[in-house]
């Protein structure tokens, strides 16, 4: 098993999500992108706690607050908001907790030369989603009931006691895999086997998050499906494999689009992200059950999500995150395989589903 960085997108220096990631991932929503991911995680986290009114919840790679917004609905007391990336917490204060002009603030951040104007850009679509995730937090019951938001800049896995107490829910989407599999590269890269690998970047991921639970508390960690082999059910993980996003043609199409961009100017050989299945699910105890943490239940949940056509092309920044190129180099691909992409779509109208597969891990802590 290897996992490279440009098959994956992987970003190892953080420069996509610390840059343009806030803007990027502003737009991937008011697309159709991680809405439901967000909605499965919080029912299903909520339920484990056996309900959140009066808890503390803690959101791991919060990016910029969908995953809060969803679980703000549970009405917990206070809800902790952690992400690395300085630009994403400044985005989320900017649309949750102020005023502030949005559009403004995006154009300040370069917002339409990254999503893009006119009727193939995210730019309006992005401005109009944000406009809506500010109504419905600051006229969210949890804010009429004094719930208290806080919003730190730090990462995940350097956090301890000092920074949010103890906390009876942990909820992190797409947050394990993407620190697992950063870590699992770097001790690859130095030398270590991959299970040895695997089994340490496991640890390093999960032993911060079970310090700052309260014994009894939950955390919940949502993945897709691309990060996970059901080996213990081959027929399942056989019809997961069949109905995968990367199987989908407009993904595909945006990917033959880039790959050609990249070919014909940068000489690189650009691939379609392919499922690492990292997680099998007759390995996770060993790997989850980190300290005092228990595994209490594997959940899936698959679902359609109508396709907008711009949505497989909004996430080439991420996909570029692995490869050395400058960032204006990048820009210019990214537009150049956008013109590429829209000119040979044709009729979309049989490609307008996407199906979203999702899984999602429980753990509590004794």
């Amino acid at each position: 098993m290897t996992i490279r960085r440009q098959d994956q997108g992987v970003d190892v220096q953080g420069d996509v999500f610390r840059r343009a990631g806030a803007i990027i991932w502003s737009a991937l929503p008011g697309l159709g992108d991680y809405v439901p991911d967000s909605a499965f995680l919080a029912a299903a986290a909520s339920t484990a706690c056996g309900g959140l009114l009066g808890k503390r919840g803690l959101d791991v790679g919060s990016r910029i607050g969908l995953n809060t917004l969803m679980i703000c609905k549970a009405c917990p007391k206070e809800i902790i908001a952690v992400d690395v990336s300085p630009k994403m917490t400044e985005l989320m204060r900017i649309v949750l907790l102020t005023d502030e002009n949005i559009g403004e603030y995006l154009e300040r951040n370069n917002g339409r030369e990254i999503l893009g104007d006119g009727p193939n850009g995210f730019f309006q679509t992005t401005l109009s989603y944000l406009q809506f995730q500010r109504a419905d937090f600051q006229k969210s019951l949890f804010r009429r009931l004094g719930g208290e938001l806080r919003i730190l800049t730090k990462s995940a896995v350097l956090l301890g006691e000092e920074d949010c107490g103890l906390v009876d829910l942990v909820i992190g989407s797409h947050y394990l895999h993407w620190a697992v599999t950063q870590t699992t590269l770097e001790l690859t890269s130095a030398g270590k086997g991959f299970s040895e690998a695997l089994r340490l970047a496991c640890l390093r991921t999960l032993e911060p998050l079970a310090r700052v639970t309260k014994p009894g508390g939950v955390i919940a960690l949502l993945t897709p499906d691309n990060f996970v082999t059901f080996d213990t059910d081959p027929a399942f993980n056989d019809a997961l494999d069949f109905s995968s996003r990367a199987n989908h043609p407009l993904f595909k199409i945006a990917h033959e689009a880039m790959a050609g961009v990249l070919k014909r100017n940068h000489s690189i050989e650009h691939k379609t992200p392919s499922k690492t299945g990292i997680f099998k699910t007759s390995e996770i105890k060993g790997l989850f059950e980190v300290g005092d943490l228990k595994l209490e239940s594997i959940q899936f949940f698959t679902t359609a999500i109508p396709c907008d056509p711009r949505w497989p092309v909004a996430g080439y920044p991420m996909h570029l995150g692995g490869y050395d190129l400058a960032p204006d180099e990048k820009l210019t691909a990214i537009q150049e395989a956008r013109g590429v992409y829209f000119a040979g779509l044709g009729d979309i109208s049989k490609y307008q589903l996407v199906t979203a597969n999702l899984v999602v891990f429980i753990l509590r802590k004794q």
